[in-house]
């Protein structure tokens, strides 16, 4: 699928479409979420956190995924999001994600509840620095549901020298180490303090 072919608001300033055509190129092009050994595959179910305008979900179904579950917070985007995913096999959400389940909020047990999920294969995270709680917060049970983790984490706090994010980001990945998953990690855009977290058993 082309980038082209995805709708966007003509309302929009010219920067954001170029901003999306780079998100494209990262998905598409450049494969950032699936690196080290990282996958989607034939059948597999995807939870897409960050869902954008459905760049990352055509990406899944594209590379065979059976079911793709996409959230994204903002309503005006959403609204793109649903244009661009009026297919059956990927299920837009209009939500926020966090450590909470509450209102509009979801957290994992709330996803996993919701949608009655036995397991999920790949699940993509990018909410913009609410991933550490997200992972750290989330009970065990539901995180061993999960095979595969392509997590990009936001390490804000550099900018002002702060620890707090840093030990946030090793608390994750103890966790995650101690549940049996396998960790990597890139700074994937030098330029930013962006990072990504590929966790898989």
């Amino acid at each position: 699928m082309k980038f082209e072919d995805f709708k966007l608001n003509p309302e929009w300033e010219p920067g954001i479409a170029k901003t999306y055509q780079c998100f494209y190129n990262e998905i598409w092009q450049d494969n950032e979420y699936t690196r080290f050994g990282l996958d989607i595959n034939k059948g597999d179910v995807v939870v897409d956190l960050g869902g954008s305008i459905g760049l990352f979900a055509h990406f899944a179904i594209n590379k065979g995924a059976d079911v793709v579950y996409s959230f994204e917070a903002n309503p005006d985007v959403f609204n793109y999001l649903k244009l661009n995913v009026n297919k059956a096999n990927i299920v837009p959400t209009n939500g926020f994600i966090s450590n909470r389940e509450d209102g509009e909020h979801y957290n994992i047990e709330k996803i996993f509840k919701t949608f009655t999920l036995d397991k999920v294969n790949f699940m993509k995270i990018d909410i913009e620095g609410h991933e550490f709680e997200f992972i750290l917060d989330a009970p065990d049970e539901y995180l061993k549901k999960v095979s595969k983790f392509a997590i990009e984490v936001h390490m804000f706090g550099m900018y002002e020298n702060k620890a707090e994010q840093f030990i946030k980001l090793l608390d994750m990945i103890e966790k995650l180490s101690l549940l049996g998953f396998k960790i990597n990690m890139e700074h994937v855009h030098k330029q930013y303090n962006i990072y990504m977290l590929y966790a898989s058993k």
